[in-house]
């Protein structure tokens, strides 16, 4: 993936130490590789994401979030769901 990939997709990571962890290690493949880890594109799921931690994976070099959540069983009550979810949300992703 260092030598010829255009990203990497983290899933199901513990948290934002994982994250950078996994990232650092990417950087050093990638420096052997004579790339940067900057040419990649970079998204991460995170076991139990929370939008505090939108800053700091941004800082890291994520530039993409990917949210796993269960939706409700009941289709009448998706609508509020996806609501409360990008209320959550939306002020970290600005």
């Amino acid at each position: 993936m260092a030598v010829l990939g255009d990203g990497w997709y983290g899933f199901n990571l513990a948290g934002v130490d994982a994250v950078r962890e996994r990232l650092a290690c990417l950087d050093r493949l990638c420096a052997e590789a004579g790339r940067e880890l900057g040419e990649l594109d970079v998204a991460v799921a995170l076991e139990a994401p929370a939008p505090e931690d939108a800053g700091a994976l941004r800082e890291a070099g994520v530039s993409e979030l990917v949210l796993i959540e269960m939706p409700p069983e009941y289709p009448d009550a998706i609508e509020g769901w996806a609501d409360a979810l990008v209320r959550r949300w939306s002020a970290a992703i600005a």
